[in-house]
């Protein structure tokens, strides 16, 4: 093939929405329908699903269990998108996969989507190398997405439900269970974070409706101890002094989740023990949530983007970094509701922030997006002499608003335009991974 396997997926054909599973059903038939070979764990939710689904792998990989998991965003690399026991997929190993696939992917009439095509060769290379189990994560929604492709899995998981997608999903957290509801089938367990009453009224009507054990998970029986930026330790019920390696103050939660889970997965006949799930959470990774980049000066990385994760963001910087001022870079797609807050004129969020920096003459590093008004407000202040340390522009979504250097701030403020398709917090992740020490050098701290 003439062409890298990223540049495969980004192929225009490939590109866009379509709702519903007939093209990766298509795709796996013609793969000689793999998911008849594997059993699996499925994840939906808001947010926190890409943690559970870490820690859910992690836990199974302990337990003796050969485990794929199949996430739906990457951070560096596409590689992170589908792992082995915790390995990621390798470079040989995945252009294998994508000779396989690009054939039958490319003479469809009807052309699947990228993260069809992506889906379907994640669950043939968790068959080819013949996995015990698969931890799926949701790409969006839950009934119509490409990974509710799969039979009744051994556990659907239903992490924390907040307003997200709403032009798609629905616009109330009823609306939106609803659709994530649909990963539960006759036949599976479920695990329910507990996402408030009108959220969790709609999941049991949907266990009732097809027959499936419900499970919540019991928050009162979390006892969180010393949250820090390695990680943080907790109890559980029985289970004492848990420590898992994410240092968001919310990653206990999300821990407790991914043990409800395997609890039922136990009942099901999966040999998972204490140890296991000690073991296993006290291994996991998952970058970008919270992650510590850096010590001196501390660095955290956050991919949260909706305002129910960026409100579970704040909870953490409270706790670590209370009384303390904050730099942030900040990289939002312009389809988010906190982007919308951000992007209204005057007396937005954004700009406020922008005019306390000013007035506190902090040397701010400015990620920008689809936010025109809070780069003309920031070039209003640069004009009357103000200087950040550094300013990134990223293109955001689909449309590039970063036309010229002048538009920005001028001479004399270093800054990268960062071109490209897609944007959001994949974006800003790249540019901090890119940029970090240089960034921060420049800035003298």
């Amino acid at each position: 093939m003439d062409m890298t396997p990223l540049e495969f997926f980004s192929q225009e054909r490939f590109q866009g929405f379509k709702p519903g599973f007939a093209r990766t059903q298509a795709l796996l038939d013609a793969l000689g329908n793999p998911v008849k070979q594997l059993r699996f764990v499925h994840v939906a939710g808001t947010n926190g699903k890409g943690s559970v689904c870490a820690c859910l792998a992690s836990i199974l990989t302990k337990a003796g269990y050969k485990t794929g998991l199949y996430t739906s965003h990457y951070v560096v690399t596409w590689n992170e998108r589908v792992q082995v026991c915790g390995e990621y997929i390798s470079e040989e190993d995945l252009e294998e996969a994508v000779g396989v696939i690009a054939p039958i992917a490319e003479a469809m009439e009807d052309a699947p989507t990228q993260f069809e095509v992506e889906t379907a060769l994640a669950i043939w290379y968790f068959a080819h190398v013949r996995c015990d189990i698969a931890v799926l994560e949701v790409g969006m929604g839950g009934e119509w997405d490409a990974t509710n492709v799969i039979p009744a899995p051994e556990a659907a998981v239903i992490c924390a439900i907040g307003l997200d997608h709403t032009g798609v999903l629905g616009s109330t957290p009823g609306e939106i269970a609803a659709v994530k509801a649909g990963i539960i089938k006759p036949g599976c367990a479920v695990a329910s974070y507990g996402s408030g009453e009108e959220a969790e009224a709609v999941i049991e009507a949907r266990c009732a409706e097809k027959g499936c054990p419900l499970v919540r998970a019991d928050l009162t029986r979390l006892q969180e101890l010393r949250p820090g930026l390695e990680g943080c330790r907790f109890n559980y019920g029985a289970y004492q002094d848990l420590f898992v390696p994410l240092a968001g103050t919310y990653q206990p939660r999300n821990a407790a989740l991914a043990i409800t889970a395997a609890e039922l997965l136990r009942t099901r006949g999966w040999n998972i023990a204490e140890e296991h799930i000690r073991e296993g959470l006290a291994s996991v990774r998952w970058p970008g949530r919270f992650e510590v980049l850096r010590r001196e000066p501390i660095f955290s990385l956050d991919g949260s983007h909706i305002p129910h994760g960026m409100a579970a963001t704040a909870e953490s910087l409270r706790t670590y970094f209370r009384g303390e001022k904050l730099w942030f870079v900040i990289g939002v797609m312009a389809d988010k509701d906190v982007a919308e807050t951000a992007l209204k004129n005057g007396t937005t969020r954004a700009c406020a922030a922008v005019d306390k920096a000013v007035a506190e003459d902090r040397p701010v590093i400015f990620v920008s997006g689809n936010a025109p008004t809070f780069l003309i407000r920031l070039h209003e202040h640069i004009a009357n002499g103000y200087s950040p340390a550094f300013v990134v522009a990223a293109p955001v979504g689909f449309v590039n608003v970063i036309d010229s250097k002048e538009m920005i701030m001028g001479d004399g403020v270093p800054q990268i335009t960062v071109r490209g398709r897609k944007g959001g917090s994949n974006v800003a992740a790249a540019i901090v991974n890119a940029m970090l020490i240089k960034v921060i050098d420049r800035m003298g701290r």
